[in-house]
């Protein structure tokens, strides 16, 4: 502490005038990036999203909403969940997607209030394993999300995809063809 050309501060010195104002100045650019363009960035809870994903992912969330649907129609105790990514859809960030996935599963099956923060914690606790693979190959669509859903040694599946790269449709029950266009979803990141 006597040397010259060394300056001891308590743990508060980032508590100086010009700290809290290049603080306040990134939260604010946070909040605009969020509200004006759909980005977050530096979430605590939730996967950030890179900016030049946003656009490509967003639609992804609302489709993986579906998985309610699926939570709904499987019936038995869920010990896996495994998402396949595949052609467009194994090419975007998917953190969030699978976060938006076990929210919708969890969310008509559990009396507790699930959100895009404890789903993750939620499943783990209900030792449910949760995996993902990916693919390019989407057979005869440009992207598609399959939901696998093992519950007491029988396995369910749900796949889904997006028409004009922003459309939901479940095109897929188990080994059924369907095409089911769901009520509108409303995906809010909160």
């Amino acid at each position: 502490m006597t040397l010259d050309k060394v300056v001891c501060t308590p743990h508060l010195g980032a508590a100086t005038e010009e700290a809290q104002e290049n603080v306040a100045t990134a939260i604010a650019e946070q909040v605009v990036d969020y509200l004006v363009h759909g980005v977050i960035r530096h979430a605590v809870n939730f996967p950030s999203i890179p900016p030049e994903q946003v656009l490509k992912v967003k639609p992804y969330l609302s489709l993986a909403e579906l998985s309610e649907f699926a939570s709904q129609v499987f019936e038995g105790a869920v010990t896996e969940i495994t998402t396949e990514y595949r052609g467009e859809a194994s090419e975007i960030s998917t953190a969030p997607i699978n976060v938006a996935l076990l929210k919708g599963f969890l969310t008509s099956i559990l009396e507790e209030t699930v959100n895009y923060v404890n789903a993750p914690v939620i499943a783990k606790e209900r030792g449910i394993k949760v995996k993902e693979t990916k693919s390019n190959d989407a057979g005869d669509y440009q992207s598609m999300i399959i939901l696998r859903v093992r519950t007491d040694g029988k396995e369910n599946s749900l796949a889904g995809t997006l028409f004009s790269r922003k459309d939901p449709r479940i095109v897929k029950i188990n080994n059924f063809d369907v095409e089911i266009i769901p009520k509108a979803i409303s995906v809010s990141l909160q």
